[in-house]
């Protein structure tokens, strides 16, 4: 009698498991059994996931596995992430160029309307106070960048790249206030902000 409540429910979790396992960012993990009994774990390739989690899935595939496939999984795991770390940092260099430009650009605008608005006092010492903050946060990215540079480890590198882009970020955000106060101080003026 146990048999036919035992295996109705061992099915019912298998299928369950299967299921759930094989929805979107949830991926089954596999483990095939040979001849002899040794568990071999069967990983989603690269493609197929994200790489975080792929790389997760090679780790927790190898504490399962025999210890010279262990090292080798531990090793690939390693690799996938130097990868995933380095396309990061040369993702964070690039954006970084983009929103030096940017910055720059916006400074010009800024500079070609400040002129425009010289009657008005308070906006011009609102807009000056945006800039000055606007440039030291941009002064601050370009210095935590080049600390980035001199990290010893990738993740390092990328931690503080990623502080560098929050400064960044900042520093456009406050020259788009500034672009605000001035397209509200002279209507006539339409600039488009980025």
């Amino acid at each position: 009698m146990k048999t036919l409540i035992y295996l109705p429910t061992l099915l019912a979790f298998l299928i369950h498991g299967m299921v759930n396992g094989q929805t979107n960012g949830n991926p089954v993990y596999i483990i095939r059994v040979d001849i002899m009994g040794q568990k071999m774990p069967v990983i989603n390739t690269k493609s197929e996931i994200d790489p975080l989690l792929f790389i997760n899935q090679l780790r927790c595939a190898a504490l399962t596995a025999l210890p010279n496939e262990k090292q080798l999984l531990l090793n690939e795991a390693h690799e996938q992430e130097d990868d995933f770390v380095y396309g990061q940092i040369q993702k964070s260099e690039s954006e970084a160029r983009v929103k030096g430009e940017q910055f720059n650009t916006n400074k010009f605008i800024i500079l070609t309307l400040l002129d425009q608005v010289r009657n008005q006092s308070s906006i011009i010492t609102q807009v000056k106070i945006f800039c000055k903050e606007a440039n030291r946060c941009m002064q601050q990215a370009l210095e935590i960048r080049e600390e980035a540079k001199a990290q010893l480890y990738p993740a390092a590198t990328l931690g503080e790249m990623s502080n560098a882009e929050e400064k960044e970020v900042l520093a456009i955000t406050l020259q788009g206030n500034c672009l605000n106060l001035l397209e509200n101080a002279n209507s006539e003026i339409s600039y488009v902000i980025k």
